[in-house]
């Protein structure tokens, strides 16, 4: 089993494209996103548009099974937005809390 480790890419394209491309040759069986996957912002809409606009379709194109842990930077609320694609088969999202 192989898999590919990747955090702190805080919304920047280019690290997400990068990563696309050494999926694409590695070829993986599964991404751990270990946090961190929006910019910092005080409010979750710009990490909720990031995740609409670009995240999704990330997801979608490197076809793979995503696991994510939820980082500091990551808005409560932006992660909920995430758990809507997790129950759509795209992503898993691990909670750390114990809470179910």
């Amino acid at each position: 089993m192989r898999f590919i480790f990747a955090s702190d890419l805080h919304s920047n394209k280019a690290l997400y494209n990068d990563l696309e491309r050494l999926i694409l040759l590695k070829k993986p069986d599964f991404l751990i996103i270990g946090g961190d996957l929006f910019a910092y912002s005080p409010y979750a809409e710009p990490q909720i548009e990031f995740a609409k606009e670009y995240l999704e379709q990330f997801i979608e194109r490197i076809d793979i099974p995503v696991y994510i842990v939820p980082g500091n930077c990551d808005k409560p609320v932006s992660i909920n937005y995430l758990e809507k694609m997790q129950y759509n088969g795209l992503l898993n999202i691990f909670n750390l809390s114990g809470k179910k």
